[in-house]
């Protein structure tokens, strides 16, 4: 189906070409920043680096993984790997929705912005003032275990002991 006939602002197309196998990571390029994500598989583009369109990410030996090019309007962008784990691990990342997110709208506030930051006081525990108006956490409370912890080892110590005694003597005199 030719490409006129899509009614998208947006076109990603996969590359051409054979696959090769490469142990890389995808980087981007264009100055945005992610985390580098593994790649197994790619295209390898014979042509250089400068007579490609724009390249948005590439590897780590500097292959184009995507590149952009505006055409009628629209921006087509060529995947020289699949989104695919056997190919790379995009599919995996955390990030891989807020990398084309950044792809789709790269001037948009919320590509430079994280808007799940929460403010500093939701974050705080719940406090609740005591007899003495110290605050301490609602949820938790401190009791000291170390008497008990001590008082249980003791007898069972003892226990121990008195038991070994008694089977002990009994043998012996039996």
């Amino acid at each position: 189906m030719p490409l006129n006939s899509y009614n998208a602002a947006n076109i990603v197309l996969y590359a051409g070409g054979h696959p090769q196998r490469e142990a890389s990571v995808i980087l981007p390029a264009d100055g945005s920043l992610f985390a580098a994500v593994g790649v197994n598989k790619l295209i390898i583009e014979r042509d250089s680096i400068e007579q490609l369109p724009e390249v948005r990410w590439q590897d780590g030996f500097g292959h184009p993984v995507l590149t952009a090019q505006q055409q009628a309007g629209r921006t087509l962008y060529a995947l020289y790997t699949h989104i695919n784990p056997d190919w790379n691990e995009l599919p995996w990342s955390d990030n891989f929705p807020a990398i084309l997110y950044t792809l789709v709208y790269p001037n948009s506030a919320a590509a430079t912005f994280d808007k799940a930051l929460i403010d500093p006081a939701q974050a705080m525990p719940l406090m609740q003032s005591s007899k003495e108006n110290n605050a301490k956490p609602a949820l938790s409370a401190v009791t000291q275990l170390s008497a008990v912890c001590w008082l249980i080892a003791f007898i069972l110590l003892f226990a121990e002991r008195s038991l070994s005694f008694y089977y002990s003597k009994s043998k012996t005199n039996g």
